[in-house]
């Protein structure tokens, strides 16, 4: 995780594809999360891991 402005953070998850171990793990997603003042809400963009 990671602060990139002063309402905004980017977490990179690492993540196993099917059949990886968690230590070979080479799956990445990164999502952004900004607070948003319009609506009171935080706004995301980017990738979460796949379920």
């Amino acid at each position: 995780m990671q602060r990139t402005d002063a309402n905004q953070i980017q977490v990179t998850w690492h993540w196993p594809r099917k059949g990886e171990s968690n230590a070979g793990a080479s799956g990445t997603s990164t999502a952004t999360f900004t607070w948003n003042d319009a609506t009171g809400q935080v706004d995301m963009t980017g990738d979460v891991p796949p379920v």
